[in-house]
C-alpha cells in the first residue's frame, strides 16, 4: 500500500540533503543493471536525480533531470527540469527510458508510476529503478521500540517488493523484473548512522508522523539501545537497508474493438 508523505517535508529534506555512501552505492548496483539491457535510448529521464548516471552509460542520449528539490538540480547534466514525480511536465510517449534512484518511496508510487507508463513509449519503453523496502533501518526501528512508545511515527514506511510488482502491472507495464538486497554499512556510533540518514534526506516525512523533536535524554537511550542490541566486538554498529531493484517495459496499449454487426 503506498503511503501519504508530506511533499513540503521531502522538498526540505531533499534540498539541503548531501552525498552519502549509501545512495551511491546503491546508484552504481543500480547502472550495474543496465550492461544486460539491449536498449540505446534517444531521449532519458532521470527522475530525483542529476542525470549522470544515464550520460555516462549512454553518451549520445539526450538526458533530462527532474527533482522537485532545486538545489539537486545545480550539479545535474543534460537539461534540468524542475518537477514532482507525479506530474511530469513531459509529453505523453516521449521517452525510451525512465531511470530513478531512491527517490519513488518519498511520492505516492502509483500516481508516479502511471506517470511513467505515460511519458515511455509503448512496447520499447523501459523503467529502471530503485526503492527502499520495509526491512530498512531495522536496527533503528528495534532501538527506538524499546524507548518510545509511538516509535513507529519517528520511522518511514516504505512498500513490500511484491507490492511493488502488482504496482507495476496495473500502471500499464510488462515483464517486470524485480530483486532485492540487504546492504548493511556500519558505523563507530549509532548516531553516525542516523546521522547519515539525516545527511542524506531520508527522514520520515509521513503525514501521520510524530512531530517536535524527540527529548535529548530519549534520543540517548534509544541511541544507547541500539548500541547494546546491534554493535559488534570492535564497538560498531550495523545500519541494513534492504534495496529493491526494478526493472519493467511499457506495455503496448490495448486495441478496443468495436463490432458493429
Amino acid at each position: 500500500m503506498s503511503v501519504a508523505t508530506d511533499k513540503a517535508q521531502v522538498r526540505r529534506a531533499f534540498s539541503r540533503a548531501i552525498a552519502d555512501d549509501a545512495t551511491a552505492v546503491i546508484g552504481e548496483r543500480l547502472a550495474e543493471r543496465l550492461v544486460c539491457i539491449d536498449i540505446n535510448p534517444q531521449w532519458a529521464a532521470d527522475i530525483g536525480g542529476d542525470g549522470k548516471a544515464l550520460q555516462k552509460h549512454y553518451p549520445t542520449a539526450q538526458v533530462i533531470a527532474l527533482d522537485f528539490a532545486l538545489p539537486v538540480l545545480h550539479h545535474a547534466s543534460g537539461y534540468r527540469v524542475l518537477a514532482d514525480a507525479e506530474f511530469l511536465p513531459l509529453q505523453s510517449a516521449s521517452l525510451d527510458m525512465l531511470w530513478s534512484n531512491l527517490c519513488f518511496e518519498w511520492a505516492d508510487i502509483k500516481q508516479t508510476l502511471k506517470e511513467a507508463a505515460r511519458t515511455l513509449k509503448p512496447e520499447t519503453g523501459l523503467l529502471i529503478f530503485s526503492t527502499l523496502g520495509p526491512d530498512t533501518l531495522r536496527e533503528a526501528r528495534a532501538a527506538f521500540a524499546k524507548t518510545e512508545p509511538d516509535a513507529p511515527l519517528r520511522m518511514h514506511t516504505f512498500m513490500d517488493m511484491h507490492d511493488i510488482g502488482d504496482l507495476l502491472v496495473q500502471t500499464g507495464f510488462s515483464e517486470p523484473m524485480l530483486e532485492m538486497e540487504q546492504l548493511t554499512l556500519t558505523y563507530a556510533a549509532a548516531e553516525d548512522a542516523l546521522r547519515e540518514v539525516h545527511n542524506w534526506g531520508a527522514g520520515c516525512a509521513l503525514q501521520t508522523r510524530r512531530r517536535g523533536l524527540t527529548g535529548r535524554r530519549q534520543w540517548q537511550a534509544a541511541m544507547t539501545e541500539y548500541e547494546k542490541l546491534f554493535a559488534d566486538e570492535a564497538g560498531r554498529v550495523p545500519a541494513t537497508y534492504e534495496i529493491v531493484y526494478a526493472i519493467a517495459w511499457r506495455t503496448a496499449p490495448k486495441e478496443t474493438v468495436i463490432n458493429f454487426a
